[in-house]
């Protein structure tokens, strides 16, 4: 890009980007769990959608689907206290937004599987070398906007950034130089002013100015083109070689499942409980489920088409199904003699997970170009979208207390220990005190884990409008009445 390009492309987007850097700022410093996350995701969509129409882009309609994603887990997001699945939910925003710069940039309609694996990639790290090109435009445009109305701003925009850091050395100093001042900036608004945020904003600000611009630059260089080139090169007798005995040893391992789990007609080991074979095996075959659908992935890949190939393909798939349902029995066993936890609700989704992806592998097999890629990410949104407004932590909490009231259950020191469910997020609550009202007793030991859940959780609670979460005002509305009691 020339010198007068370079000035051009800084022009148009300098102050769409500064204005999305405020607003992400705003929205985002140390809040990524509350109401102001789907106004971000909106914000970004504006912004995507502003540069789209500068660079004469069309918006394709994988754009609004994508988009829809984005907002829906921003939304479950902020119905959830748990921390893990507001985790996901941002790591799954940010995936989406990927693959929808990707959709409108490039044309990714035929791409496979790890064509989007390398594409992925490299959006994330790509931009990074564009940081030397938001300088250098800054600098060609203000070369050539010497001695004008846009040179002004620019001398605004140092003089603050000479300001800033001016402002927070004297802040600082004052700040611990008289204590009435330092009560002022903890008990007030001005409290994002003191000096530790004020850095927390200001690299926010930067982190968000630099990744939006250099994201965009990189993704209008012709760095990444549309093209996928078919690797499938390998002879496929070796595949079949390395796939038959896996094959025979499957299906043989499938037929014992059958017949001593599904159908009990197999008697176990001496000493063995259904649930210490149900924990024993568990976590091998989950892992063995995971390396079926990657060499299935990988020979689909790398090898030349066979119809063998194919059938011993299709087959291993089918066993993995039987192994999927062998786990998903395992962990049911296991569940009901030792109750429930958040992993052992995440390993029965993910079970699930696979499952549904195993059909899209099978597609591909026999229907290329697939869009194996799309298909993935379409059915792990909805699948933890699902999850997500489940709220397994309400589930944990009413599952365990209404079979401990029951007495049933094998592991008298295990899951549902009442001291396990006060460590829950504010997702249990309406379970839990659902369980505390029920309880006509009121038993000492019920009263003490219980409040101790409302406090945990009422230290943490904001009535800031900025930090809204559905879940953690739920669970402050609930617990009200137990925290009035033990004042």
């Amino acid at each position: 890009m020339d010198y007068q390009n370079r000035a051009a492309f800084f022009h148009a987007f300098e102050l769409p980007t500064l204005i999305y850097a405020f607003v992400y700022t705003v929205l985002l410093f140390d809040n990524f769990s509350a109401i102001t996350l789907p106004i971000w995701v909106v914000a970004t969509l504006t912004y995507v959608y502003v540069c789209l129409n500068k660079l004469k882009l069309p918006v394709k309609p994988g754009f609004w689907i994508y988009g829809a994603g984005m907002f829906l887990l921003a939304i479950s997001v902020m119905c959830t206290g748990s921390t893990p699945l507001q985790f996901f939910g941002n790591v799954g925003i940010l995936i989406l937004l990927i693959a929808l710069l990707l959709h409108s940039f490039r044309n990714d309609k035929n791409w496979t599987l790890a064509k989007y694996f390398s594409a992925f990639v490299y959006t994330i790290f790509g931009p990074i070398g564009c940081i030397g090109d938001l300088f250098g435009d800054a600098h060609a445009d203000h070369t050539l906007q010497k001695n004008t109305k846009k040179a002004i701003t620019t001398y605004i925009l140092i003089g603050i950034a000479i300001a800033v850091p001016m402002l927070m050395i004297l802040g600082a100093l004052l700040y611990f130089s008289d204590a009435v001042f330092a009560n002022i900036l903890d008990r007030s608004f001005l409290d994002y002013l003191k000096p530790g945020k004020v850095l927390g904003w200001l690299t926010l600000f930067a982190f968000a100015l630099a990744s939006s611009y250099c994201t965009i630059r990189f993704l209008c260089k012709p760095n990444l083109t549309g093209e996928v080139h078919d690797r499938r090169n390998f002879e496929p007798v070796v595949a079949i070689t390395v796939l038959l005995p896996i094959t025979l040893i499957y299906g043989l391992f499938c037929g014992i499942q059958i017949f001593s789990l599904f159908l009990g007609k197999m008697q176990l080991p001496e000493g063995y409980t259904y649930a210490e074979y149900a924990r024993e095996g568990f976590f091998q075959l989950l892992f063995v489920c995971i390396i079926n659908v990657i060499i299935v992935l990988f020979v689909n890949g790398l090898f030349r088409e066979n119809p063998v190939q194919k059938i011993l393909m299709t087959l291993i798939s089918a066993c993995t199904y039987i192994m999927l349902a062998s786990s998903a029995f395992r962990m049911l066993l296991y569940i009901k003699a030792y109750h429930l936890t958040f992993l052992r609700i995440l390993v029965l989704w993910a079970l699930l997970v696979i499952a549904l992806l195993l059909i899209g592998v099978i597609m591909e097999i026999y229907y290329r170009p697939f869009p194996l890629a799309r298909y993935m990410m379409a059915i792990i949104t909805v699948l933890f979208l699902a999850l997500s407004f489940l709220h397994p932590d309400y589930i944990i909490a009413s599952y365990n207390l209404h079979h401990t009231a029951e007495g049933t259950g094998e592991d008298t020191r295990g899951y549902e220990d009442p001291w396990y469910l006060a460590s829950l997020s504010t997702d249990a609550a309406p379970a839990i005190m659902e369980y505390y009202h029920s309880e006509a007793d009121g038993s000492q030991d019920v009263s003490a884990w219980i409040n101790s859940y409302a406090q945990r959780h009422e230290l943490h609670y904001s009535d800031s409008p900025r930090r809204f979460n559905v879940s953690r005002y739920i669970a402050h509305r609930q617990t009200q009445d137990i925290l009035i009691l033990n004042e």
